[in-house]
C-alpha cells in the first residue's frame, strides 16, 4: 500500500519515522543512520553501507563472506570497513585486512616497496653524506682560524723551503708564517678573475727569492683589470731584502675540467696558483705553497696598490642546505607513496588485473548509484 511495503518473514518494513530490516539487521531512526536512494550495496548472507567515502561499522545481525551470522547486540560488531561506489563503472570496494595485506603482499607490490625504499635510503645516505662533509669543513675551519691566530714563525723552522719533496703542505696551511728575502718582479704573474670589494681585477703572483736558499710565490695583492700586464708598474714590489709575514695556502692544481692554463709557453695571466706549472718558469725550486699577504687596509688608496688580498675565506659551503633537501625529498617519498597505496586501497581500483581493489568478486551486488531513484532489495541470507 501507500504506507510502504513488507515481505516476511524477515525481509523490509517501512515505518513513518524510517526503515528496518528484520531480524536484528540494520535499522534507521531519526538520530541514526539516513539512507539515500542508491545508498545500499547488498550480497547474498549479508548487508553492506555504501557511502561517499567514509568508514562504517557493518550492521549488526549481518555477516561477512564466508563468516557465520552473528547475533544481534548492542555491542557486537564487525571491524571498519571501508566501503566505496563503483568507480569508473567497476563494483564497490570493500577493503578488509585480509585483502590490504594481501594487495600489500602481491609479487608487483613488493617490487614497488622495494623501489621507493631504495629511493628513500639514498636520499637519507646523501643527506648524511652532506652532514659529514659539513662537519669535516667546520672543523677544517676551525682549525684554520686557530692556526692564523698564532704569532708568525719563521719558514725554515716549519719545512725546508730548498727541499721540496718532503713538504706537508696537510701540516703547514693556514699556518702564519715569515720569511726573508728580495721579489723578483720580472718572473711575476697575474691570477685571474679575483674579487674585492665587488670589483674584478686580478691578484700579483711574485716570487720572493729567500735568503736561505729557494723560492716562495707570494700572493701580494689586488689590482685593477685595467693593470693585466705584468710586471705592473703601478704595483711594483719594495727591492732589496725584507721580511714577508703571511699565511701558507695550498697551491691548486690544474682541474680535468673548467678553465685551465696553457700546458707550454710562458705565463703572463693564470687561472690557477698551480706551482708545479709556474715552476717551469721560474729560475730555481719553487716552493709548492703559496704565501698570502692578509693583511687589511681600511681606506686603501691607488698609490697603496696591489691591496692587501686579506685573510682566505672560510665559509662552509652548501653542505647545510644540500643536506636539508636530500632528508626533504626521503619524506616526500615515503609520504606519497604512502599516500597512493591509501588512496589504492581505500577507492579501489579496476579489476581487470587483480590489483589493490581486491577481487571481483568483493561485491556480488550493488546497489545504484546516488542518482537512480530507486531502493535495491537486498537479497535475503
Amino acid at each position: 500500500g501507500r504506507g510502504g511495503w513488507r515481505r516476511d518473514p524477515g525481509g523490509w518494513r517501512r515505518y513513518p519515522v524510517g526503515w528496518r530490516w528484520d531480524p536484528g539487521g540494520l535499522a534507521a531512526r531519526p538520530g541514526g543512520l539516513a539512507a539515500r536512494p542508491g545508498g545500499l550495496a547488498a550480497r547474498p548472507g549479508g548487508l553492506a553501507v555504501r557511502t561517499s567515502g567514509y568508514p562504517l561499522v557493518l550492521a549488526r545481525g549481518s555477516r561477512l563472506p564466508g563468516r557465520p551470522r552473528r547475533p544481534a547486540s548492542r555491542s557486537s560488531s564487525y571491524p571498519l570497513l571501508l566501503v566505496h561506489p563503483p568507480i569508473n563503472g567497476h563494483p564497490a570496494h570493500i577493503a578488509t585486512l585480509p585483502t590490504v595485506l594481501r594487495d600489500l603482499l602481491r609479487p608487483t607490490a613488493i617490487v614497488s616497496h622495494l623501489l621507493v625504499l631504495t629511493v628513500v635510503a639514498t636520499c637519507l645516505a646523501l643527506g648524511q653524506w652532506q652532514v659529514d662533509r659539513l662537519q669535516t669543513v667546520r672543523e677544517q675551519n676551525a682549525r684554520a682560524t686557530e692556526r692564523m691566530a698564532q704569532a708568525p714563525i719563521d719558514l725554515a723552522a716549519l719545512a725546508d723551503p730548498a727541499n721540496t719533496d718532503t713538504v706537508d703542505d696537510a701540516a703547514l696551511e693556514f699556518r702564519r708564517v715569515e720569511v726573508t728575502g728580495a721579489f723578483r718582479p720580472d718572473e711575476e704573474v697575474l691570477q685571474r678573475n679575483r674579487q674585492y670589494r665587488n670589483q674584478t681585477g686580478f691578484h700579483v703572483l711574485t716570487p720572493l727569492e729567500l735568503t736561505d736558499g729557494g723560492v716562495v710565490l707570494v700572493r701580494r695583492g689586488w689590482v685593477p683589470s685595467s693593470l693585466d700586464q705584468p710586471p705592473v708598474a703601478e704595483a711594483a714590489p719594495p727591492s732589496g731584502d725584507l721580511t714577508v709575514v703571511g699565511v701558507l695556502e695550498r697551491p691548486v692544481a690544474q682541474p680535468s675540467f673548467g678553465p685551465q692554463d696553457p700546458d707550454e709557453g710562458r705565463l703572463e695571466r693564470v687561472f690557477h696558483t698551480d706551482t708545479a706549472r709556474l715552476d717551469r718558469q721560474v729560475h730555481g725550486r719553487l716552493f709548492p705553497m703559496v704565501l698570502r699577504i692578509d693583511a687589511e687596509l681600511d681606506n686603501p688608496t691607488e698609490d697603496q696598490l696591489p691591496f692587501p688580498a686579506g685573510p682566505p675565506e672560510l665559509d662552509e659551503g652548501s653542505h647545510l642546505s644540500y643536506a636539508v633537501q636530500w632528508h626533504i625529498f626521503a619524506v616526500l617519498a615515503l609520504v606519497t607513496y604512502a599516500a597512493w597505496w591509501w588512496r589504492r586501497l581505500t577507492r579501489g581500483s579496476a579489476p581487470d588485473d587483480g590489483a589493490a581493489g581486491g577481487s571481483p568478486d568483493a561485491v556480488d551486488a550493488v546497489g545504484p548509484g546516488p542518482d537512480t531513484p530507486a531502493m535495491v532489495r537486498p537479497a535475503r541470507p
